[in-house]
């Protein structure tokens, strides 16, 4: 059985001196490779965009979006690099002899 898991996150990012919160998403059900990314602005307006797997590096798909939010790519490109590391630790790829997290999880309720 394979499982396929959504994968949800917020990170906090330092930009111009103030710490912004974004919220990552990625959907199991989606066949491209896409997070959804929602933060909002000083005046509390949601602001909603999609990052795209281009090989080594996420990207920004929309250009219409504010500019602090274009000039910190690199930043949300590195958040998602290092919670999908984590992922991968935790719930894909196991140390040997050593159940993963969700190996365990579901054990608590007697499903191998």
């Amino acid at each position: 059985m394979t499982f396929l898991k959504n994968i949800q996150f917020t990170h906090l990012i330092k930009i111009d001196g103030c710490l912004k919160e974004f919220n990552f998403r990625k959907s199991n059900g989606s066949l491209e490779t896409i997070f959804t990314v929602d933060t909002i602005d000083s005046k509390g307006t949601r602001i909603v965009f999609n990052m795209h797997d281009e090989g080594k590096f996420w990207k920004i798909n929309q250009r219409e979006l504010p500019l602090w939010i274009i000039q910190n790519e690199e930043q949300l490109n590195a958040s998602i690099k290092k919670e999908l590391a984590i992922q991968e630790i935790y719930f894909v790829r196991p140390d040997s002899g050593t159940p993963s997290q969700l190996h365990r999880f579901f054990s608590m309720f007697g499903i191998s």
